[in-house]
């Protein structure tokens, strides 16, 4: 523009010097013909100089304007190859006036070949639902005459039968004088825009499925404590509707009074400090709920800084069932660990593929071992079975695991406090391959029990002694008598379970006699003394009695026995034996 008007000055400063010239010249002189000759040939030649300078001027004129124009058409065809945007320019008929590479792109056509075409027939444009054409575009741009947007459900059907989903728009080309003369058409391929959209969309309902869904109270919370997110779960968790915790803060509704403060204050200080440090961690609390009783929860949290401040995100988990039975289960094994304390009853379990061997505490009682100092061990084991013992528990087990069958052994063991009797059990589990891969066993120290057989075996042999044998209740009433006793009597244990031995008594004893008897008794626990008693069949005969007390384990008396010998039998028994030894 700048050389333009320099050129247009140099050629009014020769018109002005020409005029200056002829001036000169057609002033009036004295001279001859021969110098109005030389003037006139002065004249022509300046002329056609002048004739000559100016066409010159001219041509270089043109040759400057055309290269501008050439170097705008240059600059203007860079931009629109530069620009990622699909560009059609088309006359005021719709014609295609131009095209940039991305309009070329989509629409399958060149340049060269659609210069000239109607846009109709280059840019082939229906609705992505219907597939109906859109609007001529051309038309609603000089209808409007302004700018036509046109929405997102545009598909552009390119030459090769490719289909783009488009955004375009429309405006005219106005001359000087405010005239349309022609349209531009700007479009650009949303095609991953939109997949993108609906997989984000896609993405969104999943993770809002995922929210609704989930068994964890899920809360978003900004960072004056508002709620904008509240599932289901949420609302059953804590008893309070989305509708109804979104009007008030998070604080004064399901933080119990005593934490409060210190939510608060921690909450200020995340964002003073622009950083969350309890991140990604999981933290045991208190929760309120609606109702006003205050349960355990699990709590884990992460946070965005958003436009409008920080916002808190909190997954909760209502641990109540949890520590409900975690308490169950720490009740039952304390129960467990007493009744096998009591029944003293252990339990030991053999790893055959990690060669490990672990004991519970009371198998270290009953081995009176020190838990703290004692390495569970095969041989450890072996070393406390009695000598004698060993062999025999040994192959046992092995005997087991050849046969694949349970075992079940008692033997001794030696401990500090002397020798012990165990009763054992163990079972083993097998893979596939038919190896050995874990046996379980128990061990019962049944010392005491077997020392209490023995006592019953004797009893039991006492019992069935020739002397008759009654025991009562407390109150006299007979529980159990021996054959003896019934042979003694007449009476069968049948009759006699449920009476009181008074139906035994004679009138050769006074009353005086059994209150002495019953009081000594009571004083010293035992009676012994001869007396008459009377059969079943009411015969008389003379008795030795012998009566002791049976105390239970707080010293109360719990039962009478007594002992009974019939005198005369015992004398003719001595009387025979007399008379055999003296024959």
């Amino acid at each position: 523009m700048k050389n333009s008007r320099v050129l247009w000055g140099g050629i009014l400063l020769l018109l002005f010097a020409f005029i200056v010239l002829l001036f000169i010249i057609g002033l009036p002189r004295g001279g001859d013909i021969t110098e109005g000759l030389q003037a006139y040939k002065i004249l022509w030649w300046t002329s056609g100089l002048f004739t000559v300078c100016l066409f010159v001027a001219l041509f270089l004129f043109q040759h400057h304007s055309g290269r501008e124009h050439a170097v705008r058409e240059k600059n203007l065809e860079m931009t629109l190859r530069s620009i990622g945007e699909a560009v059609i320019a088309t006359d005021i008929h719709g014609c295609i006036t131009c095209m940039n590479p991305e309009a070329e792109r989509l629409t399958g056509c060149c340049f060269k070949e659609a210069k000239g075409c109607l846009l109709s027939e280059v840019f082939k444009v229906v609705n992505a639902h219907s597939g109906m054409p859109v609007d001529d575009l051309i038309e609603r741009v000089r209808q409007e005459k302004g700018i036509v947007v046109l929405a997102e459900e545009s598909v552009l059907i390119a030459a090769n039968g490719r289909r783009y989903q488009i955004y375009e728009n429309g405006a005219p080309i106005i001359d000087d004088a405010n005239k349309i003369i022609g349209v531009v058409l700007v479009f650009r391929d949303i095609t991953q825009e939109l997949e993108l959209k609906n997989t984000l969309n896609v993405h969104a309902m999943r993770l809002q499925r995922v929210i609704d869904t989930s068994m964890d109270a899920v809360i978003v919370i900004n960072e004056h404590g508002m709620v904008s997110e509240w599932n289901p779960a949420a609302e059953k968790m804590f008893g309070w509707s989305y509708a109804e915790i979104r009007k008030q803060p998070i604080h004064e509704t399901i933080i119990p009074q005593e934490f409060r403060q210190r939510h608060l204050q921690g909450v200020r200080r995340l964002i003073e400090v622009d950083k969350v440090s309890i991140l990604s961690k999981r933290l045991e609390s208190l929760a309120l709920h609606r109702d006003g009783h205050v349960f355990p929860v699990e709590l884990a949290m992460t946070s965005i800084q958003t436009e409008n401040g920080w916002a808190f995100n909190a997954f909760i988990r209502d641990l109540s069932d949890q520590k409900n039975k975690e308490t169950l289960i720490k009740k039952h094994n304390v129960i467990l660990r007493e009744t096998q304390r009591i029944a003293k009853l252990g339990y030991w379990e053999l790893d055959l593929l990690k060669d490990t061997l672990e004991w519970s505490d009371e198998i270290f009682q009953i081995f009176d071992l020190d838990q703290a100092r004692s390495e569970p061990s095969y041989e450890l084991f072996l070393q406390a079975v009695h000598p004698e013992d060993r062999e025999r528990v040994e192959t046992a087990y092995s005997e087991s695991l050849k046969h694949k069958t349970p075992y079940n052994i008692i033997h001794r063991v030696v401990t500090s406090k002397g020798i012990r009797v165990v009763h054992e059990q163990c079972d083993t589990s097998f893979d596939d391959d038919d190896k050995p891969v874990r046996s379980l066993g128990l061990v019962q120290d049944i010392t005491e029990r077997v020392s209490n057989l023995d006592e019953l075996r004797l009893a039991a042999t006492i019992f069935n002694s020739h002397a008759g044998i009654v025991i009562t209740e407390k109150d006299g009433t007979i529980i159990r008598v021996n054959p003896a006793f019934e042979e003694m009597t007449g009476y069968s244990a049948t009759e006699l379970i449920g009476l009181n031995p008074r139906i035994f008594q004679s009138d050769k004893q006074s009353k005086v006699f059994y209150k002495t008897l019953w009081r000594d008794v009571v004083a010293t626990g035992a009676w012994q003394g001869e007396l008459w008693n009377k059969r079943k069949d009411g015969a008389l005969y003379a008795q030795r009695l012998t009566i002791a007390a049976v105390k239970d384990h707080i010293g109360e008396v719990a039962h009478y026995v007594g002992t009974y010998q019939d005198i005369a039998r015992r004398e003719r028994q001595e009387t025979e034996y007399l008379s055999t030894v003296m024959n």
